[in-house]
């Protein structure tokens, strides 16, 4: 789904969607694998403000995805926390925050690592979508590291 009526057609759908993680009865037409379970415990994933507004109204908690929208994280958040409804299994607000890292023994390293992340962020700013590529060394060390940055 995309575009402007997104919201309202994801809001209208919910109940079915829900519903498909209610307790299973012998008449449902799913059926949880492995076995049957009595609840399936709902998260909501979004990277959005109206995926923060949806998960307090039904009062789940919300995980945000912030490598797709960082510039919002704070403000999902504090409007999730400001408008949580609790709910029978979350009576408190409960966020997780998903962050994009690479991490290695030492900063040449993570750096070396990184490279092939920031090739290819650069390469989507500039309209060169390509699969990501092996980490390359960069000559000139953090100087050039941090010369990418004015690419952000």
């Amino acid at each position: 789904m995309t575009g402007p009526r997104r919201p309202k057609i994801f809001r209208a759908t919910w109940p079915n969607c829900s519903a498909c993680w209610a307790p299973s009865s012998p008449a449902s037409a799913w059926w949880p694998l492995p076995g049957p379970v009595r609840t399936c415990r709902v998260w909501l994933l979004g990277s959005s403000l109206f995926s923060a507004q949806l998960a307090a109204e039904r009062g789940l908690p919300y995980a945000f995805a912030s490598h797709f929208a960082p510039r919002l994280l704070l403000q999902a958040i504090e409007l999730y926390r400001r408008l949580f409804k609790p709910s029978v299994e979350w009576p408190k607000p409960y966020v997780v925050i998903g962050v994009p890292l690479i991490a290695a023994p030492t900063d040449d390293e993570a750096q070396f690592l990184a490279s092939s992340t920031f090739a290819r962020v650069l390469g989507i700013l500039k309209g060169e979508r390509r699969k990501l590529a092996a980490p390359r060394p960069r000559p000139g060390g953090a100087a050039v590291a941090a010369g990418t940055r004015r690419h952000r």
